[in-house]
C-alpha cells in the first residue's frame, strides 16, 4: 500500500541519516490530474498524519500554491499541466527558504 511504502522509505532514511531532520513535500494538485484531486488530498492527509508521528516536517507546498492561485490567479504549472513552471519552482524555493 502507499502508506506502507511511505513508512518504509521514511524509516530507511531515518536509519541511514539518524541525526538528520527529514522534510516531506506534499503532492501538488496539478491541472493535468484534475479528476484525481480527491486522491491527492487523501495522499496529502496521509503524509501529514504519518510524518507527524515520525517527527518528519511536512512542507505543504500544495496549500501554498492553491492559496496564491486563489488570491491572484498565478499559474504555477507548465503547459503540460503536470510539472511546475519557473514561477512554480521559484515559489517552491521561497517556501523552502522560509522553513530551512
Amino acid at each position: 500500500t502507499a502508506r506502507k511504502n511511505m513508512l518504509t522509505k521514511l524509516n530507511a532514511l531515518k536509519e541511514k541519516y539518524p541525526s538528520s531532520k527529514l522534510y516531506v513535500l506534499t503532492a501538488t494538485e496539478s491541472p493535468a490530474f484534475e479528476s484525481k484531486k480527491y486522491k491527492v488530498a487523501r495522499w496529502n492527509a496521509l503524509i501529514k498524519k504519518e510524518a507527524s508521528l515520525d517527527q518528519v516536517t511536512v512542507i505543504d507546498i500544495n496549500q501554498r500554491l492553491k492559496t496564491k492561485y486563489k488570491q491572484n490567479g498565478t499559474n504555477f504549472f507548465s503547459e503540460d499541466g503536470l510539472h511546475l513552471n519557473s514561477i512554480g519552482y521559484i515559489e517552491m524555493v521561497e517556501i523552502l527558504k522560509e522553513i530551512l
